[in-house]
């Protein structure tokens, strides 16, 4: 087929599968049905051999393994050999600073390498890591805690933010990750924490004062969320016991979280009809302790938005209220909650599945795990996560990327979604390597080459207007590779 009627059979074969998100079928799913499931939520896409394993091991077996990732990491020596290509991802920051200052000129040592490479290393751990559910969270906490990583300092921030402050704590305490968040230099500097002194302390030979932005974020958008009720006093209160939080100048040959006593608003504050009234830093810790086990931010905020991640966009309220309880009374156990969630009989409901948009991310990480696909380099596919809306580490405002379907899909990226797929499936990436041959058993061809696809790539249920969609186009003379591009357009692949 020429370049020209390809596309054209590609566009009328898209604007079929193109439709919107739905359930699947009131039928209990099978118990294959329900690993697809669990690996097209809580990892980024099923790949063959995790199916095979949970096929053999149980879908409890493989969560257990999954909440404790120091059992997988033994075992993530691809991650570790393809990450060997980008140096910026393990050193120290004096030693960032060092080797990647801010008036190179070249593009060995220019800094903007830190945010491309750790976007990269997001995309081989989504791609290939063992430890699914921990690079899931990742994800997830990052966009609950989002930082710009192009403005400042954060340029360096970027990669101890994940390394330091996200990774670690993705399946920890919730209490400890948001006071990691709350010291580290990527958030004391992206909501202007840093420069918040009492008023009248003199900052660099300027006179300082209260910046509000971080505490509004902090009850907002972090912990205790607007439906508790807060109040713009709370909100300056919250602010004052929390000055002095800042960082370390760059020329110091460090960059990272200082507590400046004089800088500090000292005395009593009251937030939400407490009083807080301890010395120095000791102030802030009591705050973000109950900001982190307040039942407003069990019941408003932790417990809606992962239901809303994990089962559906508008989360059913019974499984919403018995979330906010575990994580309320677990402390904050963020793995204690998620089992919650993953064992529940509502993320297995038919009603649900299907109905999520999967993000950029997680439509080029599943599109590549399906294909059984490897990421050599990652910086031509990253170009395209940018052309679809969501670049990595590159949302403006405090609220992060959305996963919704509202948000996620629009009319302009849907061709785009389909073009990413197509260069993908045809390996037209440079960097990216797949496997589509490897997908098929002989040499089918017409409808056994859609089908052999839909069952490999898919590898769930699919509607007779998307398998005929696809058989007419595997008819019309599509080498398989093309044809695959198509399945990844489908939307019961597009969605999870």
């Amino acid at each position: 087929m020429t370049v020209c009627s390809r596309r054209l059979c590609a566009l009328l074969t898209l604007a079929v599968l193109t439709g919107s998100l739905c359930g699947s079928a009131s039928a209990a799913l099978t118990e294959h049905e329900k690993i697809v499931h669990l690996l097209n939520r809580a990892a980024f896409g099923p790949t063959q051999f995790e199916v095979e394993w949970i096929e053999q091991y149980g879908r409890p077996a493989w969560l257990d393994l999954q909440l404790d990732p120091r059992l997988i990491e033994p075992y993530d020596t691809k991650v570790a050999e393809l990450l060997a290509s980008y140096p910026t991802v393990n050193l120290t920051m004096p030693e960032l600073l060092i080797g990647y200052p801010q008036d190179c000129r070249t593009p060995e040592c220019s800094p903007q390498r830190i945010p491309a490479e750790q976007a990269a290393e997001q995309l081989i751990r989504s791609v290939h890591s063992y430890a699914q559910l921990r690079e899931v969270m990742t994800d997830f906490w990052f966009n609950h805690f989002n930082i710009y990583a192009y403005d400042g300092p954060n340029i360096y921030a970027i990669q101890p933010y994940l390394k330091d402050v996200i990774r670690p704590h993705a399946l920890g305490n919730f209490e400890e990750l948001l006071v990691a968040v709350a010291q580290s230099v990527g958030m004391l500097y992206y909501l202007d924490n840093y420069a918040s002194s009492k008023p009248g302390a003199v900052i660099g030979g300027r006179t300082g004062g209260i910046n509000e932005n971080y505490g509004r974020e902090l009850m907002e958008l972090h912990t205790i969320s607007v439906i508790a009720g807060y109040t713009q006093q709370d909100v300056e209160q919250v602010a004052r016991i929390l000055t002095g939080w800042t960082i370390s100048p760059p020329r110091s040959g460090d960059l990272g979280f200082v507590f400046a006593q004089p800088l500090h608003d000292e005395g009593a504050h009251v937030v939400l009809g407490k009083t807080y009234d301890r010395l120095g830093i000791l102030k802030g810790l009591d705050l973000l302790h109950d900001l982190a086990t307040a039942p407003a931010t069990a019941l408003y905020m932790i417990a809606p938005k992962l239901v809303s991640r994990f089962v559906a966009d508008t989360p059913p309220a019974d499984l919403t209220y018995r979330v906010a309880e575990t994580f309320y009374y677990s402390g904050g156990d963020i793995t204690a909650t998620l089992r919650t969630i993953l064992e529940s009989d509502e993320f297995y409901d038919p009603a649900y599945v299907g109905t999520k948009a999967k993000t950029p991310l997680e439509l080029a990480a599943s599109s590549i795990r399906a294909l059984g696909g490897e990421v050599a380099r990652a910086n031509l596919l990253l170009r395209m996560l940018r052309n679809l809306n969501q670049p990595p580490f590159a949302c403006v405002p405090p609220t992060g990327y959305a996963d919704v379907a509202s948000q996620v899909l629009s009319a302009g990226v849907l061709i785009q979604r389909w073009e990413g797929g197509d260069l993908l499936a045809n390996g037209d990436i440079a960097g990216i390597l797949v496997d589509v041959q490897g997908l098929l058993a002989g040499d089918p061809q017409g409808d056994q080459l859609a089908d052999q696809l839909i069952d490999a790539i898919i590898q769930r249920p699919v509607s007779d207007a998307t398998r005929n969609a696809l058989r007419s186009a595997a008819r019309s003379g599509l080498t398989p590779e093309q044809l695959a591009g198509l399945v990844l357009s489908a939307p019961e692949f597009t969605a999870q």
